[in-house]
């Protein structure tokens, strides 16, 4: 059994900013995390949705005739590498961004594999024990399936399916339309996929401003 000051569930960002904050204070720090290092944003959120956006405006706007008198090369899509591409950027960032970082962090330890709480002072991570004063559970987000009726007879994509995909789809429906939602339906829009939006609301962006 190892004693730490700090041990912290979930080596996303927020259990990156918890770490190097440790790490700054001289404090014994463990890291455990059962998916992959960097969480969310740089796996599947913020940096593949970001570049698939920019991509599809790329490709979009060369094939909108916008102004007359500017004339620019149409482009052409590769669906398939375009998303090879982005696979490789998450992975140099997930690198530099954590790998990298969690190698310079003294007195921190990183733990792969899904703590289980087994009393109130440790945390068990396949054979190891781990004892600590202070824990930090910054496990981050997953997709939420909204209940929608015979959703469960039928394949559908979240956020993670869908900056995964292989091959453009040719129709795509996006259920909501609120920011993800319509952050997915103009990158596959913009990219060729007939989109339609189904938002029950009487507008989309309900929250937002008018």
């Amino acid at each position: 059994m190892e004693n730490y000051d700090l041990v912290i569930l979930g080596a996303g960002s927020a259990g990156f900013a918890a770490a190097i904050k440790s790490s700054e204070l001289g404090k014994k720090t463990a890291i455990i995390e059962q998916g992959t290092i960097g969480g969310t944003c740089v796996n599947v959120g913020c940096v593949p949705s970001k570049r698939l956006l920019q991509v599809g405006d790329e490709y979009y706007y060369s094939k909108s005739k916008r102004f007359k008198g500017l004339k620019i090369e149409e482009g052409s899509l590769d669906f398939a590498e375009v998303i090879v591409q982005t696979d490789e950027l998450v992975k140099q960032l997930r690198q530099t961004k954590y790998i990298d970082v969690l190698k310079n962090l003294p007195n921190t330890v990183y733990f792969q594999g899904t703590g289980v709480f087994v009393s109130k002072n440790e945390v068990e991570v396949g054979s190891e024990v781990l004892k600590a004063e202070k824990f930090l559970i910054a496990t981050g987000s997953s997709p939420n399936i909204t209940k929608v009726e015979g959703a469960d007879r039928v394949d559908f994509l979240t956020n993670v399916e869908a900056l995964t995909l292989k091959r453009l789809p040719k129709s795509m429906i996006v259920l909501g339309g609120r920011a993800l939602a319509l952050e997915f339906a103009q990158m596959y829009s913009h990219f060729g996929t007939r989109v339609t939006v189904l938002q029950r609301s009487s507008r989309i962006l309900p929250e937002d401003e008018l």
